[in-house]
């Protein structure tokens, strides 16, 4: 297949930033990134990764799209651009080069240190999404975004890169009662109250907390220790899967327009709970390979149920499920290919 050009704002520690990342190793294309922040380098491994600049801001970068969109055009004016999020659609546009655009979610507040508002973000949105060749959603959520925001149609493609380990049953026995919880930390406001309904009924459980680094987290460490929470933060790929390895659950705990964690925690035989509104809810069967919950009240009842009797079955079939799906790196890169091959 033809070379191309995956594009993004930047490659930090991220779901964007790990999707883009595993679109060009498996589709063998350049990655180009926006800006030079805190880049992901444990994950891109052998790939190499080209910067348009080297702020580090990704916030202030945005702001100098029209400077961007001139190194852009001059490193790639040839080739077909897979733009992640709307900043990279917009440079893309800004561009005039040929370009999918690629939504993950929209933007729901102002973008800090710009001028860019809510209204201003939607017209430049629509704009750039308008000028692609082809819009693809993260999930029906993000889906449904778009037509209700703007009225535009777009295909989905959830982006299921699951790389599965070679691992078998006895890894079973080497877990812990412990319950995992990996999220943005600039979130770990949604997640407290969770954690504290947990607590008020299982006092003794281990409860892990991993994400990238975001301020935000050193002005709730007193609230953090008070739940008696192992917090992790910026863990390598090496210690991440070491977790799922060592936990019996892990907790979807809000909803995300489609939300890879549970999937790929499901392969090391870890439970999920998942919030009913995320989107990769719809790949599991209640009671069968894990747990949707509404209420965070309930999530009490299904970590006992996970942690009874019936740990080995739930974990064993949660497994299987996302094997006997397909929801693989092979087949994501499959569907991808086929749409990249129509629109040339």
């Amino acid at each position: 297949m033809e070379k191309g050009v995956i594009l993004v704002s930047s490659v930090t520690k991220g779901g964007v930033s790990r999707v883009a990342i595993m679109q060009a190793k498996y589709l063998k294309w350049r990655l180009i990134s926006m800006c030079n922040y805190r880049p992901w380098t444990e994950l891109l491994g052998n790939i190499s990764v080209e910067y348009l600049s080297t702020i580090r801001i990704p916030r202030l970068q945005r702001s100098i799209n029209i400077l961007n969109a001139m190194f852009f055009r001059k490193v790639n004016s040839k080739h077909l651009t897979i733009a992640h999020q709307f900043d990279a659609c917009y440079l893309a546009m800004r561009s005039k080069v040929k370009y999918i655009g690629y939504i993950h979610d929209l933007h729901y507040s102002p973008i800090p240190q710009t001028r860019l508002t809510i209204p201003l973000i939607r017209k430049f949105e629509k704009k750039a999404l308008e000028r692609a060749e082809i819009i693809i959603s993260n999930s029906n959520n993000t889906k449904a975004q778009l037509e209700s925001v703007y009225n535009l149609d777009s295909i989905v493609i959830e982006p299921t890169i699951i790389e599965v380990p070679n691992i078998n049953k006895d890894a079973i026995k080497q877990k812990e009662n412990t319950l995992l919880i990996v999220c943005r930390l600039s979130e770990i406001d949604k997640v407290l109250p969770v954690i504290k309904h947990i607590r008020r009924e299982l006092s003794d459980l281990k409860i892990v907390v991993a994400g990238a680094y975001n301020r935000v987290i050193w002005r709730r460490m007193q609230k953090i220790k008070e739940l008696n929470i192992e917090l992790k933060v910026d863990i390598s790929e090496k210690e991440l899967k070491a977790l799922y390895l060592r936990s019996k659950v892990i907790l979807q705990p809000f909803g995300e327009n489609f939300g890879l964690v549970p999937l790929e925690a499901a392969v090391y035989f870890t439970v999920p709970i998942i919030h009913y509104k995320c989107g990769v809810a719809n790949y599991f069967s209640h009671g069968v390979n894990g747990f949707i919950f509404k209420e965070p009240a309930s999530i009490v009842k299904y970590v006992c149920q996970i942690m009874g009797k019936n740990f080995e079955r739930l974990a064993v079939n949660a497994r299987r499920n996302v094997i006997e799906r397909g929801l693989t790196i092979d087949n994501y890169i499959r569907k991808m290919t086929e749409v990249i091959q129509n629109i040339r």
